[in-house]
């Protein structure tokens, strides 16, 4: 009897400490949120759409859902949800995804991108910058640099880019990633980018050639696919042989 009471008792006090943990974390995340909203965005040029979120899901998963959209630099990204899930400790998945609707649109280029899905899977080995800014930024890209992919999709129609690899930030604090991916209806990607006159036909006609013959074919679903990698580096976006969309650059406060 007495082991059972005091294992109930150290259970309830491991309950109380983990609410409070939880109900401090989701008050510091809060406050960086409200930071970001309301001073950050304005010095960094960030043009919020919807209303600023906050962090729910007590005591269960942490989650940030924001909707609508921003614009950045002369660049706007449109969707109808975004959501961050995960507990922000070493070792232990983060998720963002965006769905519904997705519209990145470069207004300088006129390039559009469409997309049904975008999901990131991150897990953090170490530690995460406190603070988004420029100093701040730089001691993180020094000690640390980079994070882990452990699940990368991009949807949009049958085409679907699947993958893992690493996300993280170069000298100039710019984004940078590496995503050894699995691609199903290359043909029908590479039609979708030229409609969207995110490259161009002769572009899209050499790179669907030098795709066709790295195709194989999946056992067990009979479909097409092509393996290459997703990069970002110096802001432009690469899908395998294609470089697609321009990022903006970005300047931390």
């Amino acid at each position: 009897m007495k082991f059972l009471k005091r294992f109930f008792i150290s259970i309830i006090f491991l309950f109380f400490i983990y609410c409070g943990v939880w109900l401090f974390m989701a008050y510091k995340t809060n406050q960086h949120l409200e930071q970001l909203y309301t001073v950050d965005a304005q010095s960094m040029g960030i043009q919020f759409y919807g209303e600023q979120p906050k962090m729910s899901g007590f005591p269960l998963t942490p989650t940030i859902i924001y909707r609508d959209g921003f614009s950045y630099n002369n660049s706007d990204i449109k969707f109808d949800t975004l959501s961050l899930k995960g507990f922000p400790f070493p070792f232990l998945p983060l998720t963002l995804k965006m769905d519904g609707n997705i519209i990145v649109t470069n207004n300088t280029t006129k390039q559009t991108l469409n997309l049904d899905t975008l999901l990131l899977t991150v897990t953090i080995l170490n530690s995460t910058p406190q603070e988004s800014t420029q100093a701040e930024m730089a001691k993180w890209q020094k000690n640390v640099g980079e994070i882990t992919v452990r699940d990368f999709l991009i949807q949009s129609g049958s085409v679907k880019i699947r993958g893992e690899g690493t996300v993280g930030l170069d000298r100039n604090l710019q984004p940078t990633a590496l995503l050894p991916s699995e691609v199903t209806g290359h043909e029908e990607m590479i039609s979708f980018l030229i409609k969207q006159k995110t490259i161009k036909p002769l572009v899209g006609a050499i790179a669907l050639s030098a795709l066709n013959g790295m195709t194989t074919i999946d056992e067990t679903t009979g479909q097409k696919r092509v393996e290459f990698d997703v990069k970002i580096q110096n802001r432009q976006i690469s899908l395998g042989p294609l470089n697609t969309l321009r990022l903006p650059e970005i300047t931390w406060p």
